[in-house]
């Protein structure tokens, strides 16, 4: 797949699975929504990926928080139109419950 010009939404991107894919998106020259609740390392990600030639935003939010979600995603579709691919990496759980349980 060509992943340049791709936008890109992940979770669970400051550390783990989610850092490793961010920085393998951002050298194919995607653009990246970096999303997790940790904004220092968010923010290093963020430049690591840039130097890589990606594309990055940060958003310092817990996926848990519905609203902060829907306006970062809103975030996302205004400075870039779109987005195309939905990485939901943040690990917050393996049952059917509703978010609001999880805080």
């Amino acid at each position: 797949m060509n992943w340049s010009g791709q936008v890109v939404f992940l979770t669970g991107a400051s550390s783990g699975i989610g850092e490793g894919l961010a920085l393998a998106l951002a050298k194919r020259g995607a653009v990246l929504g970096l999303v997790a609740r940790r904004r220092e390392m968010l923010d290093d990600l963020a430049d690591r990926c840039r130097k890589l030639g990606g594309t990055a935003l940060v958003f310092a939010i817990d996926v848990t928080d519905e609203a902060a979600v829907a306006e970062a995603a809103d975030e996302m579709r205004s400075e870039f139109g779109r987005i195309d691919i939905l990485i939901a990496n943040a690990g917050i759980g393996g049952n059917d419950e509703e978010t609001r349980s999880y805080r």
